[in-house]
């Protein structure tokens, strides 16, 4: 469900708190982007509060000369200005005694990303704020996996929040192109986290901050005043120049999916793979991100559609192995990373021999009580799966000598070997290809160690299923096809 369009630039906006400044920068970003003649469409997935006061509104108040390049909306919108989740809860308590259904997280995603096939920047609260199901935003949003630009924070303690929401993000897998906020002159974050962030490769912009909010048309006046003079008709200004590192974020990124193809082909070389059978770039599959049980695919050939009808750029492919079976909760589950960035802050990658720690120890103790329960007395933790088949070789032979009380000489172990099946397959490293027979994944160095029978087969032929046997087990019975 990932969303990446040639001539169509989307960004979605993320606060690192509320009040600090999401509303009015979003409508400055707007703004400059109509004075450049482009056309802006803006979308405010959830609105509490007084429709007079949201955020879509206050876009089209203050869209500037070039308004009616300016397309905002809301999908959906809510009295009580309250959290989306409680808003919701209260509009169902308020209705007569009419049942108010809340959106699912898929319901309401669909609904933005029908509305972005439409033409949208989508602008968005604080990251941890929960949708109208609960779920916090940065989770529910992560499918479509939209470039963000994060709302520094800069009042007091705004540090601290604006490093923070960068870190949310970023654990989520999150492409963050920018940050900006206000220039507070009396505590100066802008300062810090511009060199902050600069040692981590993301751009800060700091504005002048707005005049304090006044009541009626007054207020009207000043704030209109205060968007002419941040975005002049001289296309000049850090607004601007803000505008400008957006629109080279979004052609480099396309730019970079676009070459890999022919720089994947140079510099690396794939495990299972024929190479001789890779013979163009449109053979590589350009995998941009992932998410539940989906790969996002870069297909360059939907860049040619009409600008009218765009498609996406990326597109859903169903990943039918889970990734070699290591992905059964789905890819970029949000409770897996977090731990796994909380597993890599405390400890990084640590030596193992005669050692322990708590995450391992606690690993072990669940496995000798879960599935190894009353057969597996310790647990030996290997780092992926054809050393630990050699690792589980070597056990099973060190086993059968001392179990089976047979005295053998070196040479005679040496000998030993597997009882399996024809056409298995236990993994890409030398010894674990020793314990199937001479196939198209063996190498020079390929020396079978063990007996191979040929199993049954099961099949669909014409929609009815069919076990075929091999001809040991059929020359007993008559036939091969039961």
């Amino acid at each position: 469900m990932s969303h990446l369009y040639k001539h169509l630039r989307i960004h979605q906006v993320f606060g690192a708190n509320t009040d600090v400044g999401k509303t009015i920068i979003t409508t400055a970003l707007v703004r400059a982007s109509a004075l450049t003649n482009n056309r802006v469409f803006y979308l405010k997935p959830v609105s509490t509060g007084a429709p007079q006061d949201a955020d879509d509104e206050h876009i089209k108040r203050h869209a500037g000369p070039q308004k009616h390049l300016v397309d905002a909306h809301c999908l959906f919108r809510y009295g009580d200005p309250v959290s989306p989740h409680l808003a919701v809860k209260m509009a169902s308590e308020t209705q007569n005694g009419l049942k108010v259904s809340v959106p699912s997280d898929e319901t309401f995603v669909g609904s933005v990303a029908e509305h972005i096939r439409k033409q949208a920047r989508v602008a968005n609260g604080p990251g941890h704020i929960p949708t109208l199901s609960g779920t916090t935003q940065l989770d529910a949003y992560r499918p479509l996996f939209l470039p963000t630009i994060l709302i520094g924070d800069s009042r007091l303690g705004g540090i601290s929040s604006t490093i923070s929401s960068f870190e949310s993000l970023l654990i989520r897998g999150y492409i963050i192109d920018a940050i900006v906020l206000f220039r507070d002159e009396y505590y100066r974050n802008f300062e810090y986290l511009t060199q902050y962030f600069a040692e981590r490769g993301t751009h800060v912009t700091s504005l002048d901050p707005p005049p304090p909010r006044l009541d009626s048309a007054e207020n009207v006046a000043n704030t209109e005043k205060y968007y002419s003079d941040l975005v002049p008709d001289t296309l000049k200004g850090d607004i601007f120049t803000a505008l400008e590192h957006l629109d080279e974020c979004h052609a480099r990124r396309i730019e970079e999916l676009d070459s890999m193809p022919r720089r994947t082909l140079d510099a690396i070389w794939w495990p299972f793979v024929q190479h001789v059978l890779v013979k163009t770039g449109k053979d590589v599959s350009v995998i941009d991100s992932a998410w539940s049980d989906f790969f996002s695919i870069y297909d360059a050939s939907s860049g040619k559609t009409s600008p009218s009808q765009p498609k996406s750029l990326l597109q859903p492919q169903l990943d039918g192995s889970a990734s070699w079976w290591t992905q059964a909760v789905g890819h970029a589950h949000p409770t897996l990373a977090l731990a796994a960035a909380n597993a890599a802050g405390r400890y990084g990658h640590v030596m193992f021999p005669q050692a322990t720690h708590l995450p391992a120890l606690k690993l072990a103790e669940r496995l000798l009580q879960g599935p190894g329960k009353g057969w597996a007395s310790r647990v030996f933790f290997s780092d992926n799966g054809s050393t630990g088949m050699e690792v589980a070789l070597k056990m099973a032979l060190r086993s059968f000598i001392v179990t089976s009380g047979l005295e053998l000489s070196s040479a005679e172990k040496k000998t030993l070997g597997v009882v399996g099946l024809k056409g298995s397959y236990h993994g890409d490293t030398i010894g674990a290809m020793d314990a199937c027979e001479e196939g198209v994944y063996t190498c020079e160095w390929h020396e079978a160690k063990g007996y191979w029978f040929e199993p049954p087969t099961v099949s669909i032929r014409q929609g009815q299923v069919a076990v075929s046997l091999p001809p040991a087990l059929s020359s007993l019975i008559g036939d091969q096809r039961m």
